[in-house]
């Protein structure tokens, strides 16, 4: 996959990500949006139209990859937000690593987990949950 663009409403924000090289899990990556761009998207909201939608592209040599709309509700996409208190203090940046590094202390990997996929149907939010691995734990089982 080469690009993603997401675009929130009436090109009120867009997002470009170079994906080349990476692999995403089950389709499925995080997009920080700019707290002003969700709010225009509210307010564009109250004027009227009571529907909320995101479109998204994801180009591979020029063709849509995602499926619009979805065929299955296996194959149905949908925006999860997560709303965060920007008044208190900061977390540190956990240490987040990209597979293929050789990163000796402990790194955290991706593990998501699909709480459909495992049988969890009671799980209503959020379907999917990461929830990291720790590369010393990786190095060890594997030793």
């Amino acid at each position: 996959m080469e690009t993603c663009i997401l675009q929130i409403g009436d090109k009120i924000a867009t997002k470009h990500i170079h994906l080349h090289g990476y692999s995403i899990p089950y389709g499925v990556f995080k997009v920080h949006l700019d707290t002003f761009d969700v709010q225009r998207w509210l307010r564009n909201r109250s004027d009227g139209n009571d529907i909320l939608g995101i479109y998204v592209e994801a180009l591979h040599n020029g063709e849509n990859l995602a499926v619009h709309p979805a065929s299955s509700e296996t194959d149905a996409m949908f925006l999860e937000l997560e709303l965060i208190d920007g008044s208190t203090r900061s977390k540190r940046t956990p240490n987040i690593c990209q597979t293929g590094t050789n990163e000796t202390k402990c790194c955290l990997y991706d593990l998501m987990i699909d709480f459909e996929k495992v049988g969890w149907e009671f799980v209503i939010a959020p379907k999917r949950y990461n929830a990291y691995i720790c590369s010393e734990i990786l190095r060890k089982k594997l030793n």
